[in-house]
């Protein structure tokens, strides 16, 4: 589900439309939705990777990440620690997958990501399992 169309829409803090996609801030969680067809990587990233360190790594704030795969994109798994070693107080990455295709990347994802990765089938599981992690400053890795 979209989170535009969610009934998370009304709680967000920020919202950045981005070229890669867009992003989703609220108190203590990061929604990310990549826009089909794109190419994720540190280079294309850089925009988001900014948003996210000046929202919550200036403040001090322990996040959790959320991508939710509503769309298809590639994504270049080698540079998986190079992004998630700049954040210091993210708890959490969450993947919400939609279909078998993206359980298949999800899995191939976890083996390159330093931090523990979790796979939710719903933005509101994902969101709310999410959201306690991160509001009891939980980190899983």
């Amino acid at each position: 589900m979209n989170v535009t169309k969610s009934n998370l829409y009304n709680s967000i803090s920020k919202e950045h439309n981005l070229s890669l996609g867009d992003l989703f801030l609220f108190e203590n969680v990061a929604v990310f939705q990549v826009h089909e067809g794109k190419h994720v990587d540190i280079d294309s990233l850089q925009d988001c990777l900014k948003i996210l360190y000046d929202f919550y790594e200036l403040r001090k704030k322990p996040f959790s990440l959320i991508s939710n795969r509503i769309n298809k994109y590639s994504i270049e798994v080698l540079d998986y620690p190079k992004y998630t070693s700049l954040f210091d107080n993210i708890c959490m990455y969450g993947i919400i997958g939609y279909s078998s295709f993206s359980e298949m990347n999800i899995s191939i994802e976890k083996r390159f990501s330093k931090m523990k990765t979790l796979r939710f089938n719903s933005l509101n599981e994902a969101f709310t399992y999410s959201n306690t992690v991160a509001e009891n400053k939980v980190s899983i890795n």
